[in-house]
């Protein structure tokens, strides 16, 4: 609750962003994803941050609009995103990977 893990991948995501251009994947709990764009945009304005959520109805034209296409340097999204876009996510090389409350991840 003390904003440690924020102010760690700020660091991280700027010394990164200095010297290795992303992709970037974010992958926290649901309840924060918006917490995370948030602060992002604070933080690194000079980047496109998308926000994948899970839900069908906006999930199909984020990953056709912005990730596919790599119109975006971080993307954030849930753990339930990531098994829901799975197949499109494989397609990136991602630069650089941040979980986010790691302990919840059980399996691949």
């Amino acid at each position: 609750g003390l904003g440690k893990t924020n102010k760690q991948l700020h660091s991280v995501v700027i010394y990164m962003n200095l010297n290795i251009r992303g992709p970037y994947l974010i992958v926290c709990p649901n309840s924060v994803v918006g917490n995370w764009k948030k602060e992002l945009k604070k933080w690194l304005p000079e980047l496109e941050v998308i926000k994948l959520i899970a839900r069908k109805k906006f999930r199909y034209d984020i990953i056709k609009d912005y990730i596919l296409p790599g119109k975006f340097d971080i993307i954030v999204t849930s753990y339930e995103g990531i098994n829901i876009c799975l197949s499109d996510l494989k397609k990136i090389h991602w630069k650089y990977i941040v979980v986010d409350e790691a302990h919840r991840i059980k399996n691949d």
